[in-house]
């Protein structure tokens, strides 16, 4: 009888071998997602025989997959973002710790939800997580989602059915802002591609051979999308709208010179939860 904890140690022991990150942490909590409990809670059965529903082929594949340096959220096929779950592939990138706290951002500025029914749009939406937590944690605003390709709206489109938002949340294909009218936007938000071309070789395995290039790799300095974005905004944003960004560690003062150059006011430059610059906003002027 091979037993729940067996499962556990094999499939540690194998990630360990491969050198996958993390190996106890990610094995441990697809386990328990497989089996429909907490990721500690399998020890409260570890002796148990591994359930009959859970045919060995999955297991290896799920093996195989981490294995090969996949990241767990693709395993799985979701993650958690901002305490709900949103579905995740390869389509798009997987939501962050960071972009949690950039959603914090707009989520608590005092002087957009003055407005009775801000118009809000998101940028690059990948997976819809910012545009869906927009949505059902502030009922009055309306969502712009914008995304380059069918494929990825799709995905945006199945998040934001999932947490009962489709209403108020407008799926449109687009080049950043590219379809929005002048001044129609009360406040925009993205997290762009900024990753510079010297940094990839540098980046995870798990991000640089499984998650799409296109929605990390800002060109040569990493300011390619962004400089795109910034502009795009200016021209969507209502007088006084709202613009905020992620962006990468030591791209703060380029991106401050950026925004100014477009005439954007009260630019600020935001540390991440571990103190890095990560995070950009401004208003466009009255």
């Amino acid at each position: 009888m091979r037993t729940i904890a067996d499962l556990i140690a094999q499939g540690i022991a194998t990630l360990e071998q491969a050198g996958v990150s993390e190996p106890r942490a990610k094995w441990e909590w697809l386990v328990a997602c497989r089996l429909g409990v907490g990721r500690l809670d399998w020890r409260l059965i570890a002796s148990q025989e591994v359930p009959s529903f859970l045919d060995e082929s999955l297991w290896r594949h799920d093996l195989e997959r981490l294995a090969a340096g996949e990241p767990l959220a693709y395993v799985l096929g979701e993650t958690i973002f901002h305490g709900r779950k949103i579905r995740c592939d390869r389509r798009a990138l997987i939501p962050r710790p960071e972009t949690e706290q950039l959603v914090e951002e707009v989520l608590y500025d005092a002087t957009l939800w003055h407005s009775d029914f801000p118009f809000l749009a998101d940028a690059g939406t990948g997976t819809g997580c910012i545009a869906c937590t927009l949505a059902v944690e502030r009922l009055q605003c309306r969502v712009i989602a914008l995304d380059c390709r069918a494929e990825i709206l799709a995905l945006a489109a199945e998040n934001c059915s999932l947490h009962g938002v489709r209403d108020r949340v407008v799926l449109m294909a687009g080049d950043w802002l590219e379809p929005l009218a002048d001044r129609s936007l009360d406040g925009v938000i993205s997290n762009p591609p900024y990753i510079a071309d010297g940094e990839w070789k540098n980046l995870d395995r798990e991000v640089r051979d499984f998650e799409p290039r296109e929605a990390l790799a800002g060109g040569e300095d990493g300011l390619a999308a962004i400089r795109r974005l910034a502009a795009d905004a200016r021209r969507c944003l209502k007088p006084g709208g709202s613009f905020w960004m992620e962006m990468g560690i030591g791209q703060g003062e380029s991106v401050r010179r950026l925004l100014t150059s477009l005439g954007f006011q009260a630019i600020e430059i935001r540390p991440d939860w571990t103190g890095r610059p990560r995070f950009a906003s401004a208003r466009a002027p009255e």
